[in-house]
């Protein structure tokens, strides 16, 4: 399937009255493919990160904890 991002905005005369549409569209499906790979690798590395026998944390750039796995608390 493709994809596509379209717009239409009314085009109006002097009076007022819409007198024809005005469409833009693009075709957005590699956006589409490339979003759903990124969802797909960070579900394969939340899993893999969340049932390592290890800790694993994520630090800031000040030293602030911004992720732990489960392992880390135990």
């Amino acid at each position: 399937p493709r994809w596509w991002d379209v717009a239409v905005t009314p085009v109006r005369d002097a009076h007022g009255a819409i007198d024809r549409l005005l469409v833009v569209s693009r075709d957005v499906t590699e956006l589409r493919r490339a979003d759903q790979a990124l969802r797909e690798s960070e579900a394969r590395y939340r899993t893999l990160v969340e049932s390592s026998h290890a800790g694993v944390c994520a630090v800031d750039c000040i030293g602030r904890i911004t992720y732990a796995n489960v392992r880390l608390g135990q």
